[in-house]
């Protein structure tokens, strides 16, 4: 059965409410950003978080392949006002300045494998399928909440495409962040596909192998189509 992939219109989100836009730019401010100085992969996921937390619609290689996007959006987090003050900063991060960051112009391009640790984007997957799929881990911190579930999946889901030499298409991720029914049953399929935590890998060719089974859930495509279809 093929599942619909439908347009994104941040407007009419399910899961991006106001309290899930500042749950998520909170955590990524505060947290992420301190916590990933000269973590590039993990930057990346902060920047593809952030952006598609404010309306970013594009694919999966948006950022994972243009390094000097990621750092202009990482540097917009940093200027978004102080989270002491919840409405100020949701509704400057609302404003379009940094949604105008995300979609700036990129001059540099790389690829998963010219730019990443292969050991840092493994223990990357390691946790994301624990924080959405795993009942018992300490401290237990899962993602539960349907924010946290759109961007953690797709980060899972855009690794996973981009290890077998494919992406993420805007249509699969943007449906990720418009329907919070889409998004538990894409976290389903994938965790009862992938239903142990992958193992530790140091080569890409290890993580391509481990992830080519989640394809087929994670709207997959040829770099540049957004032709992706999910089967059920």
């Amino acid at each position: 059965m093929n599942v619909p992939i439908l347009p994104y219109n941040y407007t009419d989100s399910t899961v991006w409410s106001g309290s899930a836009v500042f749950e998520r730019i909170q955590h990524f401010k505060d947290c992420g950003v301190p916590g990933t100085v000269d973590d590039v992969f993990n930057q990346y996921a902060i920047a593809d978080g952030s952006c598609r937390a404010v309306g970013y619609a594009g694919c999966g290689c948006s950022f994972l392949k243009h390094p000097d996007r990621v750092r202009a959006v990482i540097e917009a987090i940093k200027g978004l006002p102080s989270s002491d003050g919840p409405s100020n900063l949701v509704l400057t991060a609302q404003n379009g300045n940094l949604l105008n960051v995300c979609n700036s112009e990129s001059t540099e391009s790389t690829t998963l494998e010219d730019y990443y640790d292969p050991s840092v984007v493994s223990s990357s997957i390691q946790n994301w399928w624990r924080a959405l799929c795993s009942k018992d881990f300490t401290p237990f911190d899962p993602a539960y909440q349907p924010q946290q579930q759109a961007v953690t999946l797709g980060f899972l889901c855009n690794t996973s495409c981009n290890a077998n030499d494919e992406m993420s298409t805007g249509d699969f991720l943007n449906q990720l962040n418009m329907d919070i029914h889409f998004t538990a049953f894409a976290v389903d399929q994938m965790c009862t596909t992938q239903n142990i935590n992958f193992e530790p890998e140091t080569t890409f060719t290890g993580i391509a192998a481990q992830t080519e089974k989640l394809m087929g859930h994670c709207g997959c495509a040829i770099d540049g189509d957004d032709d992706a279809i999910l089967y059920k």
